[in-house]
């Protein structure tokens, strides 16, 4: 299993030094696409479970401004 790991590693270690603007480029996207899902799946959540306490705000709170990082430019 370690092998198989150091091997993936060096997979996509080649192409990030080979294209280093294309590997920030998808990063970024990479980021953007989980801060939108994480933040609307918060925002839903917290509107879904809206009568099970005072900490909801909380969590629609999270969920807004990830979502917000997600879209900065």
């Amino acid at each position: 299993m370690l092998a198989l790991r150091g091997a993936a590693g060096i997979l996509f270690g080649v192409p990030t030094l080979a294209w280093p603007g294309l590997s920030l480029l998808t990063l970024i996207a990479l980021f953007a696409a989980y801060a939108l899902l994480g933040g609307a799946a918060a925002v839903v959540g917290a509107v879904r479970h809206r009568r099970s306490g005072d900490d909801r705000w909380l969590v629609m709170l999270l969920g807004l401004v990830s979502t917000g990082a997600a879209r900065w430019p």
